[in-house]
């Protein structure tokens, strides 16, 4: 992994980073500088070699490694609504759940992503109207 400014990234133990240059000329052993939250507000100035290790010549994962923070993937659910009112939620990964359309406003209020519902045909129950 080389580390870059275009992505975000938090050390191994969980702190916040904010990396300021990945090519720092004083420390060609330690290019990429930046800091990490400590305490809420308390930031330190460190520095990390160019995979985001901390310590050179470490093959042990140090708690304050850099680890990249992948962005967070919402998948739309979908739902289908039976003639007789009931009201069937899918969502995927999880599967199935039988919800009720006043539960799923509520939710949306909440979940960012149930705004993103989709009234569907029925491609998952049998026809038990």
């Amino acid at each position: 992994m080389t580390i870059s400014l275009d992505k975000k990234y938090k050390t191994r133990d969980g702190c916040k980073v904010r990396l300021f240059v990945t090519d720092a000329q004083c420390n060609s052993r330690y290019p990429v500088h930046g800091e990490f939250e400590i305490h809420r507000g308390q930031w330190v100035s460190d520095a990390w070699t160019e995979d985001g290790s901390h310590l050179i010549d470490s093959n042990t994962e140090r708690p304050l490694d850099l680890v990249e923070i992948k962005p967070t993937v919402i998948k739309p659910y979908r739902f289908y609504r039976k003639p007789d009112g009931d009201v069937f939620l899918y969502l995927p990964d999880f599967g199935i759940y039988r919800t009720t359309l006043e539960d799923m406003a509520w939710r949306s209020d909440r979940m960012a992503f149930l705004s993103d519902a989709e009234e569907i045909d029925n491609p998952f129950l049998g026809d038990n109207t």
